[in-house]
Formats: structure tokens, sequence, C-alpha cells
């Protein structure tokens, strides 16, 4: 996953954790920046998680299946790393 990419480094957000295979009713919530998220996110698997703007401009969400969706102004950010304008 490209978050480091997609967030400010120095932009402060929500992550909203959830294992969607063994506890999907329980959610974990942290506050902090995208480069210690990531390393979380690189020792789990089967694990749905949101990060959430704190102004509520934008929300990531990558599903158990690998599924990258994005909302509010994130959308045009993931599409920009996706498809490059020339």
């Amino acid at each position: 996953v490209y978050l480091d990419q997609l967030v400010n480094e120095h932009e402060k957000v929500w992550f909203v954790g959830c294992n969607t295979v063994n506890e999907a009713t329980k959610f974990w919530l942290f506050q902090g920046y995208v480069k210690p998220i990531q390393n979380i996110l690189s020792e789990m698997y089967g694990f749905e998680y949101y990060l959430v703007n704190k102004r509520y401009e934008w929300m990531l969400c990558e599903n158990h299946h690998e599924v990258l969706v994005a909302l509010g102004t994130m959308r045009n950010r993931l599409e920009q790393l996706i498809v490059p304008t020339e």
C-alpha cells in the first residue's frame, strides 16, 4: 500500500482497524501518523482498516480483499497515483 504517497507524513489521522475474519464487531482506534501506521499494517494480514482525516475531509479504506477505497478529497489523490497525468 502506498499510504505515504497519499497521506502527508505530518498529518495526524485516525486509524480504525477491524479484524473482519475473527471479530468483525470490534474496532480499534488509534491517532497517529502514516509511517507508524504503515509499520503496523506491514505485520497484518486479512485486516480491514480505515484512515480518516480529523476534519472529515477524506477517508481511505482497505478491506480484507486488499481493495482500496477512497472518499472525499482522497479520491482525487488516489486517482492521480493510479493514473498519473502527463
